[in-house]
């Protein structure tokens, strides 16, 4: 029995089994191409594939760059700021040491106390002087790094100073030789102030690379993953388009659960699919539309029962242009519509008209 293309549905995916994305993979990367290194916000509703994006654009170009180091770290797996700081110092010293570059020998025997000593350190002040050392220390031997720092949404829990986001922007806009990286739901600027009650970063973070919905291009390239187990979902697609839209996780997940189907009983049923996802779809569209409240100033019902109400062209441009981007309308002939059907019954059954 051939194995199931979508198994990997819900992990973050480099390789062959990433899809596309060629316009955002290059927004991504011209963050460090070229001599100088820029700062980006990657933007995205939950399951979009944000993660996996910046991830594949690291994947890209770790093995060509020896002078640049990527230290890619998930706030969530941390308790308190001075934990991140001193993960961020560990990960990026552990890359350093094993290029083995001769510019940067005689900086080892500083770095490598620096980073021993960061360890003991409780004193918040104390442990940013160090954090910010190491890398005049790393920029003088000539070696940048891009750090990018996953779920950043996370951030409103592990920082409670805006001191500790100041440090971030300090080091990606000051003598340091530093990108950063942040990959979240919210804007930045949202996440400072729920955290410490104000905004310091969002000025270094001003270039955003939201992600969205599949194309039509990447639609056909995952639905022709089925191939692999001598499937054609290109004769299905109508109907998984009407299901899930071009949302990458529920796409994904509705191919994964008829190729399930199909390798039990040798039928393609979409609809049985669906009706057996019905929990996850519900979960998500609810996520959606809780995002979108966050992100509107809790406008998000009133924005997507609008739509959904073929009353989309009453919306100011700013709102249209927000649906937009974080992926969830369409436009067809001219008319702006939610990206798909079963969301849309999802919004006019559950949001009351205002």
């Amino acid at each position: 029995m051939s194995g199931n293309p979508y198994r990997s549905v819900g992990q973050r995916v480099t390789g062959q089994e990433f899809v596309g994305r060629a316009d955002l993979l290059w927004r991504v990367r011209s963050t460090w191409d070229g001599s100088g290194l820029g700062n980006l916000s990657v933007q995205g509703f939950q399951r979009m594939g944000k993660s996996s994006l910046v991830a594949q654009a690291v994947e890209h170009d770790a093995e060509n760059r020896p002078d640049l180091l990527f230290t890619s770290l998930s706030v969530g797996d941390h308790d308190n700021g001075p934990m991140l700081f001193q993960s961020v110092l560990r990960t990026t010293h552990e890359q350093l040491v094993s290029r083995s570059l001769a510019s940067v020998k005689p900086y080892l025997p500083v770095l490598d106390g620096i980073v021993a000593q960061a360890k003991g350190i409780e004193d918040d002040g104390e442990l940013r002087d160090q954090v910010k050392t190491y890398y005049r220390h790393l920029t003088n031997a000539g070696v940048s790094t891009i750090v990018v720092l996953d779920e950043f949404d996370r951030a409103d829990g592990v920082f409670t100073k805006l001191s500790e986001f100041q440090v971030l922007r300090s080091l990606a806009s000051e003598r340091f030789s530093i990108g950063l990286v942040t990959v979240s739901r919210r804007p930045v600027e949202n996440i400072e102030i729920d955290a410490a009650g104000g905004s310091t970063l969002d000025a270094v973070l001003s270039l955003r690379c939201d992600v969205g919905c599949f194309a039509d291009k990447e639609i056909d390239l995952l639905l022709a993953r089925a191939l692999q187990a001598g499937v054609d979902l290109s004769e299905h697609r109508a109907a998984l388009i009407k299901c899930a839209g071009g949302h990458p996780y529920l796409l994904s997940l509705l191919c994964h659960e008829v190729m399930q189907i199909h390798q039990q009983s040798g039928r393609i049923d979409v609809p049985a699919a669906r009706r057996a996802l019905a929990g996850q779809f519900e979960s998500q569209f609810r996520g959606l539309v809780k995002t979108l409240d966050t992100v509107s100033g809790r406008r998000g019902e009133y924005l997507l029962r609008k739509v959904a109400g073929d009353d989309a062209g009453s919306l100011p441009n700013a709102d249209v242009d927000l649906l937009t981007r974080l992926g969830l309308v369409r436009e067809e002939a001219g008319v702006i519509r939610l990206f798909s059907d079963e969301f849309q019954q999802y919004v006019l059954r559950t949001t009351s008209v205002m």
